[in-house]
């Protein structure tokens, strides 16, 4: 003889069916809680690395010019272009450089984050870093970069928006800064890299897990008087989006 569920004894079916849409609603919010510690605690590990990378280049170089591109697929073709396609595009950026020495002479470091949304598609917010003592003009360097990102990167698929062109700089720590302006660093740190870092928009929405979402290059070394040094610093991916 079949034993009786006692915990739907008695319970009409209604009542069975509110019980069970209420687990389901208990255990999704459970779930979310847990996401949301994870990628928190993604967050906190993106800020502690790119500070850090932060304060080794200002410790290397007395002043740093910043220049913040946002680098995006034209809607026309945006939707044909994966995040995976537009973090290869970047990584053809990188590489190419060495390459190009009109435009990256002297930059000494960048940061990253891919972003997807379904109005712009994948794209990236980007942070480039040059020697201020030798590089001054940070509009003209934004520009620059955008119009290669544009131009031959994208073989004119692609646009971008300059942000040492607009108010973006008046309002944040981007342009030049020198190694002993405190204030100026901390807004860097808790503004434009905390956004930077942030686990919203994220690539995972366009069902691509496999690509980086941040990344940084590497931390330089302290100065020796060994050899000349180099413009350009080797750069790593530093965080996978998984």
């Amino acid at each position: 003889m079949k034993k009786e569920d006692k915990s739907t004894s008695g319970k009409s079916l209604e009542q069975i069916s509110i019980e069970t849409k209420l687990d389901l609603q208990t255990q999704q919010k459970s779930n979310m809680t847990k996401s949301n510690e994870i990628n928190s605690k993604k967050q906190k590990k993106r800020v502690s690395s790119a500070n850090a990378y932060i304060d080794s280049l200002s410790s290397k170089y007395s002043k740093l010019l910043v220049v913040k591109d946002d680098l995006y697929i034209k809607k026309d073709f945006s939707s044909a272009v994966s995040p995976k396609d537009v973090s290869s595009l970047f990584d053809n950026l990188l590489d190419n450089r060495r390459g190009k020495p009109s435009i990256f002479k002297d930059n000494v470091g960048y940061m990253a984050k891919l972003e997807y949304t379904k109005d712009r598609g994948a794209h990236l917010h980007t942070l480039f870093f040059f020697d201020g003592n030798k590089v001054q003009k940070d509009a003209h360097k934004g520009k620059e970069i955008g119009d290669y990102w544009n131009n031959e990167i994208t073989d004119g698929k692609g646009s971008y928006n300059n942000c040492n062109m607009n108010d973006y700089k008046d309002n944040y720590a981007i342009g030049m800064i020198e190694h002993t302006n405190k204030d100026k660093i901390d807004l860097l740190k808790n503004v434009v890299v905390k956004y930077l870092a942030k686990d919203t928009q994220n690539v995972k929405d366009a069902n691509c897990t496999d690509v980086v979402a941040f990344r940084r290059g590497l931390i330089p070394k302290k100065k020796s008087n060994a050899g000349r040094p180099r413009n350009i610093i080797k750069d790593s991916t530093e965080e996978v989006n998984k």
